[in-house]
């Protein structure tokens, strides 16, 4: 029986202490067959170089590119069944990938992500329901931030996920032309599975297996990344609602 590659993207944006630490848990597993880590800016990856049992590529940008762009490259610059998508930020102190891929026996089923946590084992939402245009407003409002998929099942199927943690079916990745690369940062992942559903696809959360994630917000403190954003939801919007 033919073994399923397994390749993994990260991307550094001047991250290399998270990156050590992620690349520090993935130590600990053997199910994956590739690192690719993508640094986007300039930065001393000696560390990080200093993991010679771990399958890394290193990929160097001499520019900086949009959050779809860099995993696409990764993508299309390897060979795999399965392309896992990881945020420098989030933490895997234990993990049953054998239980993600087997939610892929379903054709229909294009995504998977398990449920993300904080450093208190308090569920975060990175499963929620397509935004409306005042959602970013509602979730100032404590209310409207409250979990809608609750993790008392093993799995929740979902309307999208956090590109914090995504896990694809490479070839229906690729038959939907993997990210778009108009959203520079944030919605790049909503956008993906909302080409999934549309497509007739799945989008699962899985409970019974969790990473854990703080999330940087950045958005939310700093002036240009919230430029970003709002342009990422505008652009979203036009899309798919106000053509």
């Amino acid at each position: 029986m033919k073994k399923e590659k397994i390749n993994i993207s990260i991307v550094s944006h001047n991250q290399a202490n998270m990156v050590k630490d992620l690349l520090l848990d993935l130590n600990k597993f053997n199910f994956f067959d590739e690192i690719l880590i993508t640094i986007n800016t300039k930065e001393d990856i000696k560390e990080l170089k200093e993991f010679k049992n771990l399958p890394i590529k290193f990929i160097i940008n001499d520019k900086i590119k949009g959050f779809g762009e860099n995993h696409n490259f990764a993508f299309t610059n390897s060979i795999s069944d399965y392309f896992i998508i990881i945020n420098p930020d989030v933490r895997i102190n234990n993990m049953n990938f054998n239980n993600l891929i087997k939610y892929f026996s379903e054709e229909s089923v294009q995504l998977i992500s398990p449920k993300a946590v904080d450093k208190y084992n308090c569920l975060q939402d990175n499963a929620r329901k397509f935004p409306t245009l005042i959602t970013p407003f509602l979730r100032r409002i404590s209310f409207f931030r409250k979990n809608k998929y609750l993790d008392s099942k093993n799995y929740n199927e979902v309307d999208w996920v956090s590109g914090m943690f995504m896990m694809v079916n490479s070839k229906h990745f690729k038959k939907l032309g993997m990210f778009d690369e108009r959203f520079f940062m944030y919605y790049e992942d909503v956008d993906l599975c909302k080409r999934i559903k549309k497509a007739g696809g799945k989008v699962l959360r899985i409970n019974t297996e969790k990473v854990i994630h703080e999330g940087q917000h950045s958005s939310h403190i700093n002036l240009k990344y919230l430029k970003i954003h709002l342009k990422s939801m505008l652009d979203y919007h036009l899309k798919y609602f106000l053509k």
